[in-house]
């Protein structure tokens, strides 16, 4: 039996263009992240926005890439560990904290950021699975 090496390279390449879009897609809401804690030191507007925004984004981007690829790409599973443990310190703080980091409201942006972007995420997964 002959194993033809042009489709075993396709196959290679699809996956090493997955993984170059999935880290640039996760580098640019690790910036805005950045961005927000920066903001947060320096005691500016928005940061608080921009960190659970961002955030939101990277922990459903994580959980998809793990549901998706399993363990073969590192970088899912590390966002979406951080994301969990994110999420129950966001839980812990409005229930048993007194709102520290954040109150309802930071929860609720979370929340309303992770279903936003798991909603486009799926509707982007379906779309490509069609053509």
């Amino acid at each position: 039996m002959k194993i033809d090496e042009h489709i075993l390279d396709s196959d290679e390449s699809i996956s090493h263009n997955f993984s170059k879009k999935y880290r640039q897609r996760v580098f640019v809401w690790g910036v805005v992240l950045v961005i927000g804690i920066l903001f947060k030191i320096l005691r500016l507007d928005g940061s608080a926005l921009m960190i659970l925004a961002s955030s939101g984004v990277l922990f459903v981007k994580g959980v998809m890439g793990v549901k998706e690829y399993g363990s073969q790409f590192k970088l899912a599973l590390i966002l979406a560990f951080l994301g969990a443990i994110w999420l129950l310190v966001l839980l812990w703080g409005n229930f048993f904290n007194n709102g520290y980091p954040y109150n309802l409201d930071g929860l609720a942006i979370f929340t309303t950021t992770c279903v936003i972007s798991f909603i486009y995420q799926w509707y982007r997964g379906r779309m490509s699975a069609t053509l």
